[in-house]
Order: C-alpha cells, then structure tokens, then sequence
C-alpha cells in the first residue's frame, strides 16, 4: 500500500470508531433483553393435561426392541453400563464397608459375564487390590500342588480356587 492510499483511507475514516476488539458497553442492550417469560412459540410447548405419546410403555423400543439393536455383546463398556442399569450406583463397598469415594462394580470372576450375581460393589482401593490379588494368583498358581499349598495356607483364598474369586473380608 502506498503512502498516499494510506492517507486517504485515514481522512475517509476520520471521527469514525475502530470496531476491531469492539466490546460491550455499559449501555448496549442485549438481544434477549425483555423477553424473559415470553413463550416464543406456545404452539410447540408443552401443555398442561396433554399426556404424553410415550406414557406407559415402558421400555418401549429399548434393547431388543430397538430397531438399531446389533445384539448383546457389546464388549466391556456396554457390560459395565448394563450392570449400572440394572443393579443401579453401588451405595457401599462389600469389604471395607466405605460409603464415600469413588465406588465400582467389579467383576468377580474376570470373565466378565452378564450375570448380576458376578458383580461386587467395591470402592476404588478395594477393587485395585481385588484385582492384584486374582491377577498373581493366575500367574502364581500353575499346577494343583501350588494350589493345594495356597487353599490349605491361605484359606481366605481357598474360595478363589473353586469359583473364581477370593471371599469377602470379615
């Protein structure tokens, strides 16, 4: 741009104000301003006494009845959100007996099945420690006389070997 240009674009925008990082002033009004409670569309709201489509069909186009159902295994995160459908929040942990922090369903056989009685309600630290527990038990006990050796030393493990988990703390 030539110096000329540049002054004459200065002296056509004489007395005008730069709205580059323009922000709002004390007196600039809102678009909404005024229009809290007005209905912009009554047409459309919802009505008092009208009942709704959908009252009473409970379940209605869910799971199996949905028309983009692909079936029942959904893989780990499908499974966790079936168990906290069905089974809800855990409330408190079933073995340290806590109430507050983060609180889990944890799958006592880690095969993860769906069955609701395969799950425990444990908070985090508990279900860390289940966990580490089951995982070096696999790895440690390999043939039956290690596993005779555990049931008959650690007999809070013993369950461990015939159902596929350890047994709650007392």
């Amino acid at each position: 741009m030539s110096e000329t240009h540049k002054q004459n674009i200065s002296k056509a925008r004489k007395g005008q104000q730069n709205t580059l990082g323009k922000h709002w002033k004390r007196d600039d009004m809102p678009w909404n301003k005024g229009l809290k409670g007005i209905h912009q569309s009554p047409r459309t709201e919802f009505k008092k006494g009208i009942v709704p489509w959908n009252k009473g069909l409970e379940g209605y186009k869910m799971g199996e009845k949905h028309y983009n159902w692909k079936g029942g295994d959904g893989g780990y995160g499908k499974l966790h959100y079936w168990v906290y459908q069905k089974k809800g929040r855990p409330t408190v942990c079933e073995f340290c007996g806590t109430t507050k922090g983060k609180l889990e369903w944890a799958n006592k056989s880690q095969q993860y099945r769906k069955e609701l009685n395969d799950w425990l309600s444990l908070c985090k630290k508990c279900h860390v420690e289940y966990d580490n527990t089951i995982k070096v038990l696999k790895s440690f006990a390999q043939d039956s006389l290690t596993i005779k050796y555990i049931c008959k030393n650690f007999p809070e493990f013993k369950e461990f070997f015939n159902y596929g988990f350890p047994q709650k703390r007392q």
